[in-house]
């Protein structure tokens, strides 16, 4: 069985939307997709069949799918369905725990009992729900109404009947209306000040806040509680309509996710599209028109144009252009209303050279059918960039360096660039200008192809091993070491490293690699990184089937995990910074030690390296470092605020009233007040970019913009204005010595 695509390192972070209107962004390109939404039983069949083989034999743990990985996924399985425990009574659950230890047996027949006769019972009590919304919202809402729900859904039970479930949902309705209403109402206020205020007063008017308290007294706003419930109805709608769209299929997917994931929090099957969506994260580049899209309503609206595309060059599609429908060449267009954002975006997507046909309907009300021919986007801001940043504060001139992903550049294809060799063509371009030190940004950088963050680490230190890689123990090779075997440092001067708790994967293979050589120091947004240490791969399911020209997806699977050159992980503990700076979110649960499943961190066998500096070089710049973090009144602040949303967060019941929100609101603006006049100091910079990477002038003229807000970025950022304080430490008390 032959992989389809290169080892790979990414971090997987989930969200999960309730409610409400969820502005998703897209960006068109790739194929074009008709899928069917009903089971192919024969492809389902086949798709079960290779999972769990390709699960035994290649995943890191090497399980097999027994009664106890049943029953753990039957329980995901229930929990993805409905998490809120508002759709399913609890007959339904009762009904369906038949099936609780049958999965494996499911998997080996091929079949699956469960996902079937759930499915039926999620249409029927889906329909029944929806009942129950509507009717509620169809009369006015109280706005006065005090309610207490609770936060932890696992403390409920499934409701025992219909009774219990409307009132599950006449609570989950208010908690929506407060918020909805009061988001409108705060709009509205907002308004308001602006239209107050005049030319000579537009400052003074900008810095007037909203008094939240004020607003207890206000009578209801009928219009506002109309527009409220009407926002709620139409996201309620929209949501169940796209579960009914997606039918068995998606919901099959479901079931076989659920599966996957008992595996481990990576692991999962992914229908070709998705794939597709993976690999345009890693590459930095897709095929399509090039045009960055948002839901709005029952459409889809144009919110950007990305430049040097094929619709930049093609120049009448505009932003805020509504498509309403979308074409392949002269075939019959389709209509796009009350589609998702997935599936439009699978149908504007295509082959470069192909051509789509939109029909449109500008901001005049002018209705126009535009052709496009489709060619390669190339995402800019997905690749590195670098700027030289002058600091008037301590006379040093800093090489600024942000990668947004360990991208590559695929086998036998046009699409892509490798990260490894945009670094070193950066730094090349950063010691041309003599920079006293480089900071390397890799703040929510999720990770991104292993070969390329190897061959990164060797543009830092002569040579030597990087990672070490880790197969089952059944294996003929259990370890691997890789290794930058080209020799010949880059750039050899003061490095900071940046990371925080999102930077995962192939970014912590890196800050980890430049602290166990000595090479630099780790500046940390919060105390660890993301904590992912484990080594994913695709397998094609149509190569173990005999299905050989239909793409059915694949699978992406645990196969190894990684350790730092001592023996230590990263799974689990992340990357420890030498200097540790508090965040605002950095008490929240965020990580891999907080996913289902994740694996469990241990030691293995160190390397053999040479230190590309004495133990304890830093010691002296991380102590100075750490106390100037721990004096500052910003970051003691910070910190507090952070233990403040702690506790918020772990509320296990929530007060749900007009009156609360409102409160809310006034505590939340006047803690981030009190953060913004401690940190109001901007720090004295001189910001120049570097444009090392040839593109036409649209390309040219959006890095621009890119880079001026960058700039603004940095000289408001406290977290790197220390970076830069390292670097002056670092190159008057080590380097002068």
């Amino acid at each position: 069985m032959r992989k389809i695509c290169l080892i790979c390192l990414f971090s997987c972070i989930s969200f999960m939307f309730l409610c409400g209107q969820n502005k998703k962004l897209a960006i068109s390109g790739l194929r074009v997709s008709n899928e069917n939404r009903n089971l192919n039983y024969k492809r389902a069949r086949n798709v079960m069949a290779v999972i769990s083989q390709l699960l035994l034999y290649y995943h890191y743990r090497g399980n097999k799918i027994d009664d106890e990985v049943s029953e753990k996924a039957f329980n995901k399985f229930i929990k993805i369905l409905d998490f809120n425990k508002n759709i399913f009574l609890k007959e339904d659950i009762e009904k369906l725990s038949k099936f609780e230890q049958e999965i494996d047996t499911e998997f080996k027949n091929g079949f699956s009992r469960l996902s079937k006769v759930s499915l039926n019972i999620k249409q029927t009590r889906n329909l029944e729900v929806q009942a129950i919304y509507k009717k509620l919202l169809s009369v006015p809402l109280d706005l006065k109404k005090e309610i207490t729900l609770i936060s932890d859904f696992d403390l409920l039970e499934f409701p025992v009947d219909n009774l219990e479930r409307v009132k599950r949902w006449q609570n989950l309705l208010h908690q929506f209306f407060i918020s909805t209403y009061v988001g409108m109402l705060v709009e509205k206020e907002n308004k308001l000040i602006k239209k107050e205020s005049t030319d000579k007063d537009q400052k003074k008017a900008t810095e007037k806040k909203i008094n939240y308290l004020a607003l207890k007294i206000k009578p209801l706003d009928k219009e506002l509680e109309k527009k409220a419930r009407e926002k709620i109805l139409k996201g309620l709608n929209m949501r169940f309509k796209r579960i009914a769209d997606g039918g068995e299929l998606d919901h099959f997917n479901l079931y076989i996710n659920a599966v996957c994931s008992i595996f481990g929090p990576h692991t999962a099957y992914h229908m070709p599209t998705e794939k597709e969506d993976i690999d345009i994260d890693l590459t930095g580049q897709l095929e399509g028109i090039g045009a960055q899209l948002q839901e709005d309503g029952d459409t889809l609206k144009v919110v950007k144009i990305i430049p040097g595309s094929a619709s930049s060059r093609q120049k009448e599609l505009k932003e805020d252009d509504l498509i309403i429908k979308v074409a392949q060449g002269n075939g019959e267009p389709v209509d796009l209303t009350g589609m998702g954002i997935r599936e439009a975006v699978r149908l504007i997507r295509g082959k470069k050279g192909t051509e789509v046909r939109l029909t449109v309907k500008k901001p005049s009300g002018l209705i126009k059918v535009i052709p496009i021919i489709r060619d390669v986007v190339i995402l800019e801001n997905s690749y590195a960039r670098s700027m030289v940043v002058e600091d008037k504060q301590s006379g040093k001139k800093i090489g600024y360096l942000l990668l947004p992903g360990f991208y590559w550049k695929k086998e036998n294809s046009d699409l892509g660039r490798s990260s490894s060799e945009d670094i070193k063509r950066e730094l090349l371009a950063l010691k041309k200008q003599n920079v006293d030190g480089i900071v390397f940004d890799l703040r929510n950088n999720g990770g991104g192809s292993l070969s390329d963050v190897v061959n990164m680490v060797g543009h830092f230190i002569p040579k030597g091993p990087v990672v070490q890689v880790r197969s089952p123990s059944n294996r003929k090779k259990p370890r691997n070491i890789l290794s930058d075997l080209v020799g010949g440092v880059i750039y050899a001067g003061p490095l900071v490293v940046m990371i925080n708790k999102v930077s995962a994967s192939a970014s912590e293979i890196f800050a980890a690699a430049i602290q166990d050589y000595g090479r630099g120091v780790i500046l940390g947004s919060g105390r660890s990184s993301f904590g992912k240490g484990t080594v994913q791969t695709f397998f094609g399911l149509q190569r173990g089937t005999n299905e050989k020209d239909v793409n059915i997806g694949a699978l992406r699977i645990t196969i190894q995990k990684f350790y730092r050159i001592n023996g230590q992980t990263t799974q689990f503990n992340g990357v420890v910074p030498d200097v540790v700076m508090p965040t605002q979110y950095m008490e929240l649960e965020t990580g891999e030690k907080y996913k289902d499943n994740a694996l469990k961190s241990d030691i293995y066998l160190p390397t053999s390296y040479e230190k590309y500096a004495p133990s304890g070089s830093f010691e002296v710049v991380i102590k100075s470092s750490q106390a100037r973090v721990d004096k500052s009144e910003y970051f003691s602040n910070v910190l507090g605020y952070a233990k403040f949303l702690k506790q918020r967060r772990g509320m296990k019941k929530t007060k749900v009233s007009y009156n609360q929100q409102l409160e809310d609101l006034d505590l939340l603006q006047k803690k981030a007040e009190e953060l913004k006049k401690i940190s109001k100091e901007k720090r004295t910079l001189i910001v120049t970019p570097i444009v090392s990477q040839k593109g036409n002038e649209a390309v040219k003229e959006s890095l621009k913009e890119t880079f001026k807000k960058m700039e603004i970025g940095l000289k408001e950022d406290l977290y790197f204005h220390e970076a830069i304080n390292l670097i002056d430490e670092i190159s008057n008390k080590l380097l002068k010595k």
